[in-house]
C-alpha cells in the first residue's frame, strides 16, 4: 500500500522521495544504527513531518495523526521503493 501511494507522485517528486528513502534506509543498517542510535522508528519520528506535512494547523489533529505518519515512513524506510 505504501509503495502504491508513493508511485502516484509526479516523476520528479517520486525520484526525490526515492533518493531520500534509499539514503535513510541505509542509516537503518545495524552497523550504522548501532552507532547513531537512529533505527527506522527514530528516523521516521524525525523525518515524517518533512515527508508528510499536515494540511491543517490544528495541533490536536496533527498529534493524533503523527503515529500513523511515522508508521508509514518507517514502512518505507524498511522497504524502500524499487
Amino acid at each position: 500500500m505504501a509503495h502504491r501511494i508513493i508511485s502516484q507522485l509526479s516523476p520528479l517528486h517520486y525520484r526525490t522521495t526515492k533518493y531520500l528513502l534509499d539514503f535513510l534506509s541505509l542509516m537503518t543498517k545495524p552497523e550504522i544504527s548501532s552507532k547513531t542510535k537512529m533505527n527506522a522508528s527514530n528516523l521516521a519520528l524525525v523525518f515524517s513531518p518533512c515527508f508528510l506535512r499536515p494540511p491543517t494547523t490544528d495541533i490536536k489533529l496533527n498529534f493524533a495523526n503523527a503515529p500513523k505518519e511515522q508508521e508509514f515512513i518507517a514502512t518505507l524506510l524498511l522497504n524502500p521503493p524499487k
